[in-house]
């Protein structure tokens, strides 16, 4: 053999006489290919193929590039959850090549309720009440939880609400957490107004609460006495003052006698200087 026979070309072959040395030379058929079909699977990111190619010369025909296929995703993980006032978000990855699938979840659908009144307003999440509800909201300028208030803010500008919530005119309280906004009056520091909630054994309880639009926006599951307070504002006594409370001498003796009957009878009294007495 003088040359090897391949897929599509002839190969040779001679010989030659032992005695007078003539040569003789023949083809070789060309061989015939032996194809095997290959095929190699996508992935997300890379282009799977199929193709035939020859055991022998490894010639390819056929060739098919085939399709990405879609990622492997995990579950759906939330980042962020959705709430009345803002959209959520959750997050999957793909187990093969790590990419992150990101998605917006509704805001939870709400219905807000207003007191034209006071501008008052609360937020009800859908299933917060069974039936229509309405708000009622009064400002409160007396009273045992404004004596609680006063006992313990009296030297800051501060506002007490009697806030109730009605289904069918019959008082309820919520079957969930609501959203209270309350118009933050002119004046108050905004870095500095808190809101409290008058609890039943006479105490007052921070609420967390935030400052957004002119108004401060707090959650709650449950109506009764809140207050907000602009703890960064010291309201002082007038010089000019009329209220006996300033005055001296018998003017003050005397008034000292009527805080006493306030007092048992649980009667609150304010100056114009706006200090309140008991």
């Amino acid at each position: 053999t003088t040359k090897e026979a391949k897929c599509e070309a002839a190969g040779e072959e001679s010989r030659s006489c032992s005695v007078c040395g003539a040569t003789e030379t023949r083809e070789i058929t060309a061989l015939e290919h032996d194809y095997k079909h290959i095929t190699a699977v996508s992935t997300c990111t890379k282009h799977g193929y199929e193709k035939d190619v020859c055991n022998k010369c490894g010639n390819e025909i056929n060739y098919k590039e085939l399709p990405l296929v879609p990622h492997t995703f995990g579950t759906w993980t939330v980042t962020k959850e959705a709430t009345v006032f803002e959209t959520g978000e959750k997050v999957r990855t793909c187990s093969v090549c790590n990419f992150t699938e990101t998605e917006e979840i509704e805001k939870i659908k709400s219905e807000e309720v207003r007191d034209e009144k006071t501008n008052v307003s609360v937020i009800c999440p859908d299933g917060s009440y069974e039936g229509t509800v309405e708000v009622q909201v009064t400002e409160t300028f007396d009273g045992e939880s404004y004596h609680i208030l006063n006992t313990e803010k009296g030297n800051y500008k501060k506002s007490l609400f009697d806030i109730t919530t009605l289904v069918d005119g019959k008082k309820v309280q919520p079957n969930g957490s609501v959203f209270v906004k309350i118009p933050l009056p002119e004046g108050y520091n905004e870095e500095k107004t808190a809101v409290y909630y008058v609890t039943n054994d006479g105490k007052l309880e921070k609420v967390p609460s935030r400052i957004e639009d002119g108004y401060i926006i707090f959650e709650t599951n449950h109506f009764s006495f809140y207050a907000i307070v602009d703890e960064g504002s010291e309201v002082n006594p007038s010089a000019n003052c009329p209220c006996a409370c300033h005055k001296k001498g018998i003017a003050k003796f005397f008034f000292k006698i009527a805080l006493f009957f306030q007092k048992i009878f649980k009667k609150n009294r304010i100056c114009q200087c706006e200090i309140w007495h008991y």
